[in-house]
């Protein structure tokens, strides 16, 4: 009995494995951990975002960028994933997640990793879908100016996405209006996936436990069998 269970809880753990295969897209280990792009925070470069090409039907469930504050006023900020349109170059629709409002707080030098985890499990995505990891700079309020810097891959090491940037002139243009400038490169960034299962392969994944299960039982149920006899 214990073989059978062990031996079942094996077989399924490799079929969930299979449906649940994650994959990272990633620039940090192209990364020289100084170079960066400046300067983002208002009243002017309100608007860093990332690009990249959705590597298959896939949930995004995590992203994180390197972030280093330079000036001793935090600078405000939101981040907000967007589909990405690829012909008039800015975001597009509405915003399919958007951070809570946080801060970059001078820590006296140094980058520090920002990260976010997507609530509800993440944002299911379909393959070849280009999308836009972005921050807004965001002072209501504030007169005081203040000023972070991303870390940069130059050139850029990512296919199918870039850095992009736009001059926010304290909310004169908005990213989804507004085509974005390329900043030459890629900001040291990753994106984690996981890959959402094919409706097939729930079936196929069920019935080889399935499968499994019965030929165990079976000779389970043989030996038993000799034994009376």
């Amino acid at each position: 009995m214990k073989r059978t269970l062990l031996v079942s809880a094996l077989s399924f753990s490799a079929v969930v494995g299979t449906l649940r295969a994650q994959t990272t897209i990633s620039t940090l280990g192209d990364w020289n951990a100084s170079r960066a792009q400046t300067f983002f925070g208002e009243p002017d470069t309100g608007y860093f975002g990332q690009t990249l090409t959705v590597p298959g039907d896939a949930r995004l469930v995590s992203y994180e960028f390197r972030v280093e504050q330079l000036s001793l006023a935090p600078t405000q900020y939101q981040s907000s994933v967007y589909l990405w349109d690829t012909i008039n170059l800015r975001a597009t629709g509405s915003s399919l997640y958007t951070s809570s409002a946080s801060t970059f707080d001078f820590i006296g030098g140094g980058f520090a990793p920002v990260s976010f985890t997507l609530p509800g499990g993440g944002i299911d995505l379909t393959t070849g879908q280009v999308i836009l990891l972005m921050f807004d700079a965001i002072t209501p309020g504030d007169t005081v100016a203040s000023s972070a810097q991303f870390g940069l891959v130059v050139p850029g090491t990512l296919a199918g996405g870039e850095a992009r940037f736009l001059n926010s002139f304290a909310g004169a243009n908005s990213p989804t209006i507004t085509s974005w400038s390329p900043v030459g490169g890629d900001f040291a960034f990753r994106a984690d996936f996981v890959f959402a299962p094919e409706p097939s392969t729930w079936g196929a994944g069920t019935a080889a436990v399935g499968l499994v299960i019965w030929r165990l039982a079976s000779a389970r149920a043989a030996r038993r069998s000799a034994t009376r006899v």
